[in-house]
């Protein structure tokens, strides 16, 4: 007896012959979804790949949990410090030379024991009169191996270069110096003027016999390693005591969490990932309603099919299953070859903004389970669950209902009254109303289109306002960032308290005197100078569970740039009400430390937390596992873009235990002089606007990117719908022609009506596109230390609704072929 096989699903069959029918619709929705999974995949594949590779030149390089810096090389007695504190410290001594184009080389001896580079071309440089550089130098100025590096013959003779100069032999990276910052503070990179280097031990004395000072530093990793931020900054700190009690007094000292030459790029990596998820989530919302609304059309045409199936006995299941199908399907083969291009292509997109900015080990690509969950798991459980509850909701009508098409949820017992117009609008109206929820989603997309566009337009732009409103919020016009009060001032004021037998003048002198004594050692008229302490803490942004750094000023509140600043209430701060304000606690206060500080925000800082006058703020203090308590007196517009608190500086030094007359900045009108044993960083305007063109060349690849993702989903939502309704109404427009009527009175009927819903839809939604980009934007930027304000111009949204205007007249004409290509005979061949 011949057995029988299990019978396929005849359904089956149907799923590839609505593809065929329909590849225009199901194309331009695998475009986006395409397009959207490869752009964000291959930014997670990448920002996870340069993770791995950062993370791996700190155990692979043996990078250094901090170094401590002197003018002069230790004695085997004084290395025991080191050990006594239960770490290992390594010479790596270095040579720091400028030349007359103000390019600045470090090189160092060849290192294998802490800090080694890892190789990108070339070898190391083993031999006499070979050298290896940073590999970002190198390609900024153009550099090969087997060219020679010319360096200044001496230090007293910058302009006589070396006839011979040194081999290039080796582009490598530096795990030390991932980010190439002149100084610590510095906040702008020099990829074209900073060079770090090594070369041979004999190579090295040779450049010092040439008369090139040494720079002694001491690099070490702790015995029993830890990643807890107290832990490494207690440690340096222990050994700088120790250091100061044998009467060695650094030059420099930082731990690796404090040195941002090591730390700025784990630091900035994660600004971009709100922004990427963002724009993932918008895309996917968006296709999965348009595939929701689309089945809803097919069961729809459908009807007495579906009415039949279910008669003869297939479950609701298997109906909802087989709807579903198409949909998981484009989605799989959309999530399949997006990341198929994420993986070979696009990643080199994102790689080249992180390899081109910083300075890392040779980066390989590795599998992303967060960018596979994200851009593959997330699409298909959001398509398989908007479109199971619209199916589902759809076929919960019984057979009968199905075979007389009687699929109306809600039944209406008449018809809508409209108002005495002409047929064709009267019919107009009717196509709106039976099709509100295919312009509903019509709408969602025009409005989720529309914000990505508007993003995509307005970076420039915001990111150009915030460079202004820097420069306008600066409190003077050079900020010198420095290590601790500088050795002369200190020198003046100890010298006379002893002479007045004062002590106060030394330990606890008036902001008058200080401002005296910096005024005449800096050659500036008192009124243009006001030292101050920044110091770092994080405040809690509760909304995303996140810490956000801020920056805390001390200084003179009465003093130069900043008086004029503040905002006390609805005025500015007056003399009055600010005394105990400027000229911070009491003795009496300062012991009990119960009360909390008076401090002014920025306006950043304000808008971002939503702060107002009077409210108390919690701080954290990460290196002194401390919390703090201050409470908003007022606000400023210094550092109107920043996370910023102004504070007395009496009151800012007492709070993070320093001593009374410390300051570690500056404020002046113009540069000064500061050695640079001293001197940690310069900012000033002109450094402000170079960082804006570094940070736009981060957004620059991303901009193109998201303006033509918007207007493809401009497109396809556009046609898609549009489409389905003229397929839905084809039997519609058949009669219209029997009866007479020519194809643009046609196109009057059933183009019009979407012409007038966008226009209105673009014009309309524009205060509502406001809002939602304003939180986007916020949500975007969360990890951004600063604050960029959501202000977009006018013309930004002008130019969104003549770009949905213009995208419109394309899909016009496509719809207009459509109609004209309508066949009367086959759509009325059953009727």
């Amino acid at each position: 007896m011949r057995k029988v096989g299990k019978m396929k699903n005849p359904l089956n069959k149907r799923i590839f012959r609505e593809l065929r029918s329909n590849i225009g619709r199901y194309g331009s929705i695998f475009i986006v979804m395409f397009m959207t999974v490869s752009f964000i995949s291959s930014f997670f594949i990448a920002q996870n790949s340069v993770k791995i590779s950062y993370d791996d030149s700190h155990i692979k390089g043996k990078v250094e949990d901090g170094y401590i810096e002197f003018d002069r090389a230790l004695k085997e007695d004084e290395k025991k410090i080191f050990k006594d504190n239960k770490v290992r410290a390594y010479e790596n001594f270095y040579l720091s030379i400028r030349s007359k184009s103000d390019k600045l080389f470090i090189v160092y001896i060849n290192r294998n024991q802490v800090n080694i580079p890892g190789l990108h071309e070339g070898r190391y440089a083993d031999n006499d009169g070979e050298i290896v550089l940073n590999v970002n130098y190198a390609r900024e100025n153009n550099i090969s191996l087997g060219d020679n590096l010319y360096l200044p013959d001496s230090p007293t003779d910058i302009d006589n270069l070396s006839q011979k100069g040194i081999k290039v032999v080796g582009l490598v990276a530096f795990p030390d110096y991932s980010c190439l910052l002149r100084r610590q503070g510095d906040i702008l990179m020099d990829n074209k003027n900073l060079c770090v280097a090594s070369v041979n031990q004999n190579t090295f004395e040779r450049l010092v016999k040439k008369g090139y000072g040494i720079k002694y530093k001491y690099s070490y990793r702790l015995e029993e390693p830890t990643t807890d931020k107290k832990d490494q900054s207690d440690k340096l700190e222990d050994l700088v005591d120790d250091f100061v009690d044998k009467g060695l007094v650094p030059v420099n000292a930082q731990n690796k969490y404090g040195n941002s030459r090591i730390s700025y790029v784990m630091d900035d990596m994660g600004g971009d990932v709100p922004m990427m998820t963002s724009l993932m989530v918008i895309v996917l919302l968006v296709m999965a309603f348009i595939f929701a609304v689309l089945v809803q059309n097919m069961i729809e045409d459908e009807a007495s099919v579906i009415g039949s199936l279910l008669s003869f006995g297939y479950s609701k299941g298997s109906l909802v299953w087989h709807y579903i199908k198409l949909p998981i399907y484009v989605t799989i083969v959309s999530v399949f070859l997006g990341n198929l291009v994420a993986y070979t292509l696009m990643k080199d997109i994102y790689l080249g903004l992180y390899t081109s900015n910083y300075s890392l080990f040779p980066t390989k690509i590795h599998l992303d389970a967060y960018a596979f969950i994200l851009t593959s798991l997330i699409p298909l459980c959001l398509m398989l669950l908007v479109n199971s509850v619209f199916i589902y909701r759809k076929l919960r009508l019984s057979p009968l209902r199905f075979l007389r098409r009687d699929l109306a949820s809600h039944r209406q017992k008449k018809a809508v009254k409209l108002p005495s117009l002409s047929f064709l609008s009267r019919f107009r109206m009717r196509v709106f109303l039976k099709n509100k929820a295919s312009y509903l989603v019509l709408c969602l997309g025009l409005l989720l289109g529309n914000i990505l566009l508007i993003y995509g337009l307005s970076i420039e732009s915001l990111i150009d306002g915030y460079m202004n409103d820097i420069e306008k919020s600066m409190p003077s016009s050079y900020q010198t960032i420095i290590k601790g009060p500088l050795e002369k001032e200190v020198e003046i004021r100890l010298r006379e308290s002893m002479l007045k037998k004062d002590k106060n003048i030394f330990d606890n002198p008036s902001y008058e005197q200080e401002d005296k004594v910096l005024a005449d050692i800096l050659k500036l008229d008192r009124d243009k100078v006001n030292p101050f302490t920044i110091y770092g803490v994080k405040i809690r942004d509760k909304t995303f569970n996140e810490d956000i750094k801020v920056n805390v000023y001390g200084s003179n509140l009465d003093g130069a740039y900043i008086k004029d600043r503040l905002v006390r209430g609805s005025g500015h701060a007056t003399e009055e009400e600010d005394k105990k304000t400027s000229k911070g606690r009491t003795d009496d206060q300062k012991d009990k430390n119960e009360e909390p500080y008076d401090v002014y925000i920025s306006e950043g800082l304000m808008n971002r937390f939503s702060i107002k006058r009077g409210d108390l703020v919690s701080l954290s203090d990460e290196n002194r596992s401390k919390k703090y308590k201050v409470r908003v007196v007022g606000n400023t517009d210094l550092f109107a873009t920043s996370m910023a608190i102004v504070m007395d500086r009496k009151d800012c030094n007492r709070m993070i235990g320093m001593k009374k007359a410390y300051y570690n900045g500056i404020f002046t009108d113009r540069k000064i002089n500061v050695d640079d044993k001293e001197l940690a960083a310069v900012i000033n305007s002109s450094d402000m606007k170079k960082i804006a063109k570094q940070f736009m060349v981060n957004f620059k690849s991303l901009m193109p990117v998201i303006v033509a993702i918007s207007v493809i989903i401009y497109l396809v939502v556009m046609y898609v719908l549009t489409k389905t309704i003229v397929d839905k109404y084809k039997e519609s427009i058949s009669y219209l022609r029997i009866f007479g009527y020519y194809d643009k009175e046609i196109e009057k009927v059933f183009i019009r009506v979407s012409t007038i819903a966008i226009v209105f839809f673009l014009v309309v939604l524009i205060p509502l596109e406001r809002y939602l980009v304003t939180i986007f934007v916020r949500v975007a930027f969360y990890k951004f230390d600063g604050y960029i304000s959501p202000h977009i111009p006018a013309y930004i949204y002008l130019a969104t609704v003549i770009c949905g205007i213009l995208v419109y007249l394309l899909n016009r004409w496509i719809l207009i072929k459509k109609i004209k290509g309508i066949n009367m005979a086959e759509v009325l061949k059953d009727r």
